[in-house]
C-alpha cells in the first residue's frame, strides 16, 4: 500500500497564544475517520532525540452501522516510521531491519470482527529513525477475499541529537552485554533480541519482542566459550537496547565458524 505523508502547517512560535503554546509542548494526536473507521495516533510527545525508542497509541473505532473486518497476524494494525522521501525506516515487524535473524512468522491471513461502536486499541514501540510516524491497517473480511488499506496522515516530530548509550560484550559465562546510559535515565531498560546458533547442520534461532530488564545487563542466553562449554559451533546475536524516549544502541555480535 503506497505511503502517503501530510506535511502539517508550521506557524510561527510568536504568533502562538499560551493556549496554543502549551498544545505545542504535549503530545500529537492524529485523527481520521475512513470507510467506517475512526483511526487515532497517540504519540506522547511532540520531540525527541533521534533514534529514540518511544511508544505509541493506536486505537480503531467502528464509526458505522455495521460490523467491520480488521487484519490480524502479520496485518495487523501498527505505526510504521517513514523519512522525509516516504520510505520505511523501522517496521515494528522488523525491528532489526536488515540484521533481522528470525522472519516475523504468524498465522495465515485473518480477520477478527469489530463491531458496530466497538474499539481495538494498543500500545506499540518504535525506533525514530526518521520524523514520521503513520498508523495503518488492512480492512475487510480475508474468507471473502476483500482487502482495504486505510491509514492516518503522519504524526511529525522533531528530532534532536542526544548520545547513545554504551555496550561492553562478554562471553563469559554465557555471551551477554552490559549497557551504560550516556545520560541520566528513568525505568527499564528495553531490549529487542534476535539469536542465530549453529551446530553441525543444525541452526536454532530465537527471538521475543520488546522486553524490560530490572538492571543494566542483557544476556544472549548462549554459550560461545570454547569447547566443551560452547554450545554453538558459530553464533549471531543482534539487539536494539535502551530506555524509552532516548536513543537505541545496535549490539552486534558474530562469531564464525571454526
Amino acid at each position: 500500500m503506497g505511503r502517503l505523508i501530510a506535511l502539517a502547517l508550521l506557524i510561527p512560535s510568536a504568533l502562538l497564544t499560551p493556549a496554543a503554546a502549551a498544545h505545542a509542548a504535549s503530545g500529537i494526536r492524529i485523527d481520521q475517520v475512513t470507510h467506517g473507521v475512526e483511526l487515532t495516533l497517540t504519540v506522547p510527545r511532540r520531540e525527541y532525540p533521534r533514534d529514540a525508542l518511544i511508544q505509541v497509541t493506536l486505537t480503531m473505532t467502528n464509526v458505522s452501522p455495521h460490523t467491520i473486518y480488521v487484519h490480524s497476524g502479520l496485518q495487523i494494525p501498527a505505526a510504521d516510521v517513514l523519512d522525509s522521501s516516504g520510505t520505511e525506516v523501522y517496521s515494528p515487524y522488523q525491528p532489526l531491519g536488515d540484521k533481522t535473524l528470525l522472519d516475523p512468522k504468524g498465522p495465515g491471513p485473518q480477520s477478527f470482527p469489530l463491531l458496530s461502536g466497538h474499539t481495538w486499541k494498543e500500545k506499540q514501540y518504535l525506533v525514530l529513525r526518521g520524523r514520521y510516524i503513520e498508523f495503518q491497517a488492512w480492512l475487510g473480511n480475508v474468507r471473502r477475499g476483500k482487502t482495504l488499506g486505510v491509514q492516518t496522515s503522519a504524526a511529525i516530530v522533531r528530532l534532536t541529537q542526544q548520545p547513545a548509550p554504551q555496550a561492553t560484550i562478554a562471553t563469559s559465562p554465557s555471551l551477554h552485554a552490559i549497557v551504560t546510559p550516556a545520560e541520566p535515565v528513568s525505568g527499564p531498560l528495553l531490549y529487542f533480541s534476535q539469536t542465530s546458533c549453529s551446530a553441525g547442520d543444525v541452526t536454532q534461532l530465537t527471538g521475543g519482542g520488546w522486553t524490560p530488564t530490572g538492571g543494566t545487563t542483557i544476556d544472549s542466553g548462549l554459550d560461545v566459550g570454547p569447547p566443551p562449554d560452547s554450545n554453538c559451533g558459530s553464533a549471531r546475536w543482534h539487539v536494539l537496547a535502551g530506555w524509552l524516549n532516548h536513543p537505541v544502541i545496535e549490539i552486534d555480535y558474530d562469531q564464525p565458524a571454526p
